[in-house]
């Protein structure tokens, strides 16, 4: 993977077309996060790992990749003991890295600085990681069924589909974006 992402990367510093920089950069961040999950799981051969530290890693690669040059993005990971099994891991590295990649490209637009925060709770045997930014929010019309592109029918598919919980991005309460992932734990 990490071979892959090197690839990616350097073939987006050496686009042709400007118009390639970007969704390559984006594949680095997608390879990167999964790569970082595998190594953290792979570390003591275990089958679970905290989602702190998988939201870590996935702002980390992000940071490197994805936040342009002069941009200055302070990340917020509350550290918690909740755990994602090895296959919801690797989910939520992408989920997680599609909501924070979001939030560099659309929320912080044309800024030079902003704060992405994520955040773990469970209750009842349910899972929530709440991924919000201060950025430019959402449009008044916003609907996740019609406004979405490629990355959010992505985190829309395998909240859905992979993890048989939820995806809804809203406005956030001061102003940003709030992504929400809920999903069964089955730990």
């Amino acid at each position: 993977l990490q071979t892959v992402a090197a690839l990616l990367s350097m073939q987006a510093r050496h686009a042709e077309y400007s118009g390639w920089t970007l969704p390559l950069q984006e594949a680095v961040a997608r390879v990167q996060s999964i790569a970082a999950v595998h190594n953290l799981l792979s570390r003591d051969n275990v089958t679970s790992a905290p989602i702190s530290s998988i939201a870590k890693h996935v702002v980390d690669e992000a940071s490197i990749n994805v936040v342009p040059p002069g941009v200055r993005i302070h990340f917020d990971v509350t550290t918690t003991t909740i755990e994602a099994s090895s296959r919801q891991a690797t989910i939520l590295a992408l989920l997680i890295n599609e909501c924070v990649v979001n939030a560099i490209e659309h929320g912080f637009a044309g800024r030079d600085h902003g704060t992405v925060s994520v955040q773990t709770d469970r209750d009842d045997g349910v899972i929530c990681v709440v991924i919000e930014d201060d950025g430019a929010g959402l449009k008044d019309d916003f609907d996740l069924d019609r406004h979405s592109k490629l990355g959010l029918r992505i985190a829309h598919t395998l909240a859905t589909s992979d993890l048989k919980g939820s995806f809804a991005l809203t406005q956030a309460p001061g102003g940003g974006a709030r992504s929400v992932i809920r999903f069964p734990a089955t730990i």
